[in-house]
């Protein structure tokens, strides 16, 4: 964890905390292509058939993290597709591809909830895109980190919907995250963690779906519960921004962007960043780095970022009714 810090171990040039980015971008493909470029990142395949993720090495801007995204596809620019959901010329029915881990995990949400499992089918036929983002001065289990998780808890299905309105996709492409798992794992109006042991134990109640074996396998392993230390654990909490684990240390992946042209998601994942760094300034230089116990504390953050930010915000928190028409229906 971080040591506690001050205003006054800060230095201008520290203003722009975000230091490392990386992109996990889903897309469709009919063409099964594999690529990995060393110290760039790679191309994959996902869940669904001709489904495919660009993943990227941790660069120092978003500029830089985009330019490793247009290496990846490369030549083949006109094979892919970077859109919210499965186009039709592709199919529409559900298939998995073929990889032990999918087996798993429709497993063990079978046990989680019986007779909900089906309902994951859905991340076969849509796209979406992660930002993963670190600092030396952000700790993503901390009070900053938790603080991160809060606001955006809130405000996630209101900056999803006004980039479905600008981009004219993407619409309802929240809403598949829920009713597959324990609804723990997934968006809640209302979950505010009133600081860092609040987040851990919340975590950590949770079973864990699976153990790994010697080969890096998943299987289920019912009875266990989960740990901020193990990776794969973390990779089953399904919320707008979640703590992660990676070969470099702990980072934080923001989840409420939809798959789009990498031009355009250039542009929102662009705002995403300054949103962060907004809240980062707003918890480290008005709020002292004090924890944000309660929503009612955080009406000053909510205010600022609707100042600063760039994009139309409200200066308040949704409410519960804002925030489920927002995440069902935008």
């Amino acid at each position: 964890m971080s040591a506690i810090l001050t205003k006054a171990d800060f230095s201008p040039e520290y203003l722009n905390r975000i230091q490392t980015i990386g992109m996990e971008v889903e897309g469709f493909s009919k063409k099964k292509l594999e690529v990995e470029i060393p110290g760039c990142g790679k191309r994959i395949g996902e869940a669904g058939k001709h489904m495919f993720e660009l993943i990227t090495a941790p660069y120092y801007d978003v500029a830089s993290s985009f330019g490793a995204l247009r290496r990846l596809i490369n030549g083949d620019e006109g094979n892919v597709s970077f859109v919210p959901s499965r186009p039709t010329k592709f199919g529409q029915e559900i298939i998995w591809e073929k990889k032990p881990r999918y087996n798993a995990l429709r497993e063990a949400l079978e046990i989680e909830v019986p007779g909900q499992s089906h309902l994951v089918d859905k991340m076969t036929t849509h796209a979406a895109i992660h930002v993963n983002f670190s600092g030396e001065l952000i700790d993503p289990f901390g009070k900053d980190g938790v603080f991160l998780n809060n606001m955006i808890n809130n405000l996630a299905p209101l900056l999803a919907a006004l980039v479905h309105k600008e981009v004219g996709r993407g619409k309802e492409h929240l809403s598949i995250w829920q009713k597959f798992a324990k609804p723990e794992r997934f968006p809640q109006y209302g979950c505010w963690f009133k600081d860092s042991e609040d987040m851990i134990h919340f975590i950590e109640s949770l079973p864990s779906l699976f153990a790994v074996t010697d080969n890096d396998e998943l299987h289920v392993y019912p009875g266990s519960k989960q740990s901020i230390n193990n990776p794969v654990d973390l990779t089953f909490m399904w919320r707008f921004l979640r703590p992660k684990i990676g070969p470099i240390g702990p980072y934080l992946e923001l989840r409420y962007l939809p798959s789009m042209k990498l031009d355009l998601a250039e542009k929102y994942v662009n705002q995403a960043v300054d949103l962060i760094e907004i809240l980062l300034e707003w918890f480290w230089y008005c709020n002292d780095g004090q924890p944000v116990t309660c929503i009612e504390e955080a009406e000053g953050a909510f205010e600022f970022l609707a100042r600063r930010s760039r994009i139309d915000l409200l200066s308040k928190p949704l409410t519960e009714d804002q925030w489920h028409d927002l995440f069902n229906n935008h």
